[in-house]
């Protein structure tokens, strides 16, 4: 009888430690998608900003320029009319009025500039 209790005990400890596993593994899962979900918001305002300040920029005219602090450190590449913003292999692509020039670099803040047409971004 003692036996066969402490089977039935070691069953549910086995089935408990069992569900405690299930439920951490889920946990992690769950918090690494929400992390890369906040990225792709996060680059989606910053490059929609960056788009929209650059579009303006680009109508008012060459000489023209403005300062965009970003708040994260963001990896940008520029190709032709494409703006490209990466994060934590995530990334998000607009698509400007104007041609795009600059370093392909991590960058925190930006000043956004229209030299004869091209937006320069540095």
């Amino acid at each position: 009888m003692k036996a066969q209790l402490s089977a039935e005990y070691l069953l549910l400890l086995v089935v408990g430690l069992a569900l405690l596993g299930i439920s951490i593994t889920a946990l992690v899962q769950i918090s690494e998608l929400e992390k890369k979900e906040n990225d792709v918001l996060f680059l989606n305002t910053a490059a929609q900003d960056v788009l929209t300040i650059s579009n303006e920029i680009c109508i008012l005219g060459d000489g023209n320029k403005r300062i965009y602090s970003i708040g994260k450190k963001v990896f940008i590449e520029c190709n032709g009319n494409e703006i490209v913003f990466s994060l934590n292999e995530t990334e998000v692509r607009k698509e400007g009025k104007c041609s795009f020039s600059c370093a392909t670099k991590e960058y925190s803040s930006l000043e956004i500039l229209n030299d004869y047409g091209v937006i320069v971004l540095s």
